[in-house]
């Protein structure tokens, strides 16, 4: 084990390492080492359901669309002005300094910015799930985009502020057969 565990050097393959122990009789553990350059979450949720179905025997559909394509698409010069133009809209939006929302019970900001904080775990009971689902199904949105709506508007409400700004991580796949690349 204590040789699987090193850095990677992007210099060099390999970026990916499987090692597979027997942990008892018919029992085995396999550890999975990803380099994040070359595997985000959602390609390792991919990654994961993909094995499964093989380890289950079962065969893969086949893509319609490779990576190849999506570099391709993603490089091309219709895009990348399409990107410009949104980079400008969003520059020119977040000009200047982009106000700190201000909560009822919020500390005192520290002069050095610092991550530290804690975690909140709660589960929505199985109705309630269901009628957000319902809603969001009602409104033709996901379920992620309503909650965070519903955050964004209890900020707003708890602020003061009209405008909140809020930044989420996207997978950049939008069109359905890329959901799979």
């Amino acid at each position: 084990m204590r040789n699987f565990i090193q850095t990677f050097d992007l210099s060099r393959p390999p970026l990916f390492r499987i090692w597979i122990t027997d942990i008892r009789e018919n029992k085995a553990v396999i550890i999975v080492d990803i380099h994040h350059i070359i595997m985000d979450g959602i390609s390792l949720q991919i990654f994961v359901k993909d094995f499964m179905t093989l380890y289950e025997g079962r065969s893969l559909s086949r893509l319609t669309v490779q990576y190849k394509d999506y570099s391709w698409w993603q490089n091309s010069s219709e895009r990348k002005k399409h990107i410009q133009k949104q980079e400008k809209y969003w520059l020119e939006q977040f000009e200047g300094e982009v106000p700190a929302i201000d909560l009822p019970n919020d500390y005192k900001r520290p002069t050095l910015q610092s991550f530290a904080g804690s975690t909140l775990s709660f589960v929505l009971e199985k109705e309630k799930t269901r009628a957000l689902k319902e809603l969001a199904r009602q409104k033709d949105v996901t379920l992620f985009t309503l909650l965070l709506s519903i955050f964004t508007l209890l900020l707003s409400k708890l602020s003061g502020h009209e405008d909140i700004v809020v930044g989420t991580p996207i997978a950049g796949r939008g069109q359905p057969e890329l959901e799979r690349v």
